[in-house]
């Protein structure tokens, strides 16, 4: 249970952070008045008509950081084991250890 509780936690906080660069003014907020690279910046609000193409633009963007598996450990006998690495996978024998 404290497993799924994680992994939908991870899955929340995924899409909070890529529907942060979706805000108007991305991620760093709203620039200084006196900024002259705001008279050439578009916004372009989420509405209910492009709002399915935003989560889908942000499902796509999660599931592509979770291709990169960052963070994965695996213990010996599963990595050695598993196809999830692919076939010319090269492991650390002393890490693994």
């Amino acid at each position: 249970m404290e497993a799924q509780h994680i992994h939908n936690k991870l899955i929340f906080d995924s899409m909070n952070d890529v529907l942060d660069l979706f805000r108007p003014y991305g991620i760093t907020g709203c620039p200084y008045p006196w900024k002259e690279e705001i008279k050439h910046y578009k916004i372009k609000p989420i509405t209910e008509e492009n709002y399915e193409d935003v989560l889908e633009m942000a499902k796509e963007k999660v599931l592509e950081w979770a291709s990169y598996q960052c963070g994965l450990l695996y213990e010996k006998d599963e990595a050695l084991s598993s196809n999830i690495m692919g076939k010319g996978a090269q492991f650390d024998e002393a890490y693994l250890a």
